[in-house]
């Protein structure tokens, strides 16, 4: 309901705090995530010591096994519906969580995940 102005003001304090909210969740999960990749004993700082179910979500185990399968961001925005800028943000988090920059690095993580076969 707007307000005595005619402005919708409220609303837009609530969809800023919504997005505040959020953001602090991802940043809180990034954190986590860190926190496991740096506890972790350094001689076993790869893959196979950070467990999957805890650390990406949904969606980055769906744009991980794409981008595993060989798939472009593009081609992976078009097949999942979403936009190329939400799979770029997916492609970053999961390069900062499993410490693996390049797309052969992520498929090698995959696979130790097991989200994909040979």
């Amino acid at each position: 309901m707007p307000a005595a102005d005619g402005s919708y003001a409220h609303l837009h304090a609530l969809r800023a705090q919504r997005l505040a909210v959020k953001n602090y969740l991802h940043a809180l999960q990034d954190f986590k995530a860190a926190l496991a990749l740096e506890n972790a004993p350094q001689e076993e700082q790869v893959v196979e010591t950070v467990d999957v179910a805890h650390i990406l979500t949904r969606r980055e185990r769906e744009v991980l096994k794409l981008i595993a399968s060989g798939k472009s961001s593009k081609e992976i925005a078009r097949h999942l519906g979403i936009a190329f800028r939400t799979v770029s943000c997916h492609r970053y988090r999961l390069q900062t969580k499993l410490n693996a920059h390049k797309a052969a690095d992520l498929t090698r993580a995959a696979m130790l995940m097991g989200l994909m076969e040979l």
